[in-house]
């Protein structure tokens, strides 16, 4: 799924939650910026390849990497109005955590290694 898509189902899914008071559809939205940071990072990668393999223009493939970006952030304020309604609704206050921490945690689960 495109970035673009992807935070706009997120803003759709947080602004649900919101007017709906509905914490539950919104406890795994950290999970769901994960894959737009994720997509974020890949097209990235691909558009800085393609400009310094000349098949894309310099100017063009940064404006591709701000509106990149620019996505990745509209995903990122979808996961704070998402904890703002966890907390609205009951109360709890989900701790935030770093995607390079939970990607570590994922991983250690999948080896075994995890405590």
């Amino acid at each position: 799924m495109h970035p673009a898509d992807r935070s706009i189902q997120m803003v759709d899914t947080a602004i649900d939650a919101f007017v709906h008071r509905d914490a539950d559809s919104v406890r795994n939205i950290i999970e769901v910026d994960d894959a737009v940071d994720q997509l974020n990072d890949e097209n990235f990668k691909d558009i800085v390849q393609r400009m310094k393999e000349g098949r894309l223009e310099i100017e063009t493939g940064a404006r591709y990497l701000l509106v990149n970006r620019y996505f990745e952030r509209i995903a990122d304020h979808a996961v704070n109005i998402g904890l703002r309604v966890v907390y609205m609704v009951t109360g709890d206050w989900l701790p935030r955590i770093r995607a390079a921490d939970r990607a570590k945690r994922r991983e250690a689960r999948k080896s075994g290694t995890a405590p």
